[in-house]
């Protein structure tokens, strides 16, 4: 057993010195460069230290802290849209309509209009189908001399349209003259439309008739075209120079 002992230091000597020998020539750098790679066979639970150098390419995992460089004169990012975006106001803007050449449509879902009168007073509104818009009260003076006449009562504006709502027919005071037939005549669609009003003859304090007729009613004329009233009497009645009225009472409406 010492003898097998005493061999193993004497091997293990002449390796220790033929280590020495190497390095001290200068052969461990030449066996060092001719070693083309290492297998480190490390896990992942002991790892290797590393020492890295010069410029490392690093995947960043978690929050990374990252400064923006593409930015504006005033610190912003700059930023280019592509497809359809969906922007969100979040402040109170100004917008500004031209006078002319514009046509603003509300919704009637989820919408809400305000209007600041910037201290001017408050905002005046008008309907246009609001009789009190603008109201019109014509009357007309026509003269039998046959048993048939009429006259011209009113001149509808351009842009406008009459809207009749009340008619009256009568004969003057004291003359027994019968109206058998009154009649209101506008333009409707560029169209002759007659209108009958019926009459009635109740009898004045002197026994004779007062002829008179009153119609409530919804009668309409275009832009532009003239109410007229007609009137006939018996035929009968060949007296001359008896006059009458026709009166008619609306207003008008905003048409384009």
């Amino acid at each position: 057993m010492n003898k097998f002992l005493r061999w193993g230091v004497s091997v293990l000597t002449m390796m220790s010195v033929a280590v020495v020998v190497l390095l001290v020539t200068g052969w461990g750098s030449a066996i060092a460069s001719n070693v083309g790679s290492v297998l480190v066979a490390n896990t992942a639970s002991n790892p290797v230290p590393v020492t890295p150098t010069g410029t490392v390419p690093v995947h960043e995992q978690g929050t990374a802290n990252v400064a923006e460089q593409n930015l504006d004169a005033n610190g912003n990012i700059k930023v280019h849209e592509q497809g359809t975006a969906n922007v969100n106001v979040t402040n109170t803007p100004s917008v500004g309509l031209a006078a002319s050449g514009n046509t603003v449509q509300i919704s009637p879902n989820a919408n809400t209009v305000k209007i600041d009168s910037a201290g001017s007073g408050p905002i005046q509104t008008q309907a246009a189908d609001n009789p009190a818009f603008s109201p019109i009260e014509a009357q007309a003076f026509f003269r039998f001399d046959s048993f048939f006449t009429g006259a011209g009562v009113y001149t509808v504006p351009a842009h406008k349209e009459l809207v009749i709502e009340q008619v009256s027919f009568g004969m003057s005071a004291g003359l027994d003259v019968k109206i058998v037939g009154a009649t209101i005549e506008t333009f409707v669609n560029s169209q002759l439309t007659q209108f009958d009003v019926p009459m009635s003859e109740p009898q004045n304090a002197d026994g004779q008739s007062d002829s008179y007729g009153d119609l409530t009613t919804r009668i309409y004329a275009d832009p532009g075209t003239q109410v007229s009233c007609l009137a006939e009497r018996p035929r009968s009645d060949t007296s001359t120079g008896q006059t009458g009225s026709c009166s008619i009472s609306g207003y008008l409406v905003p048409v384009r």
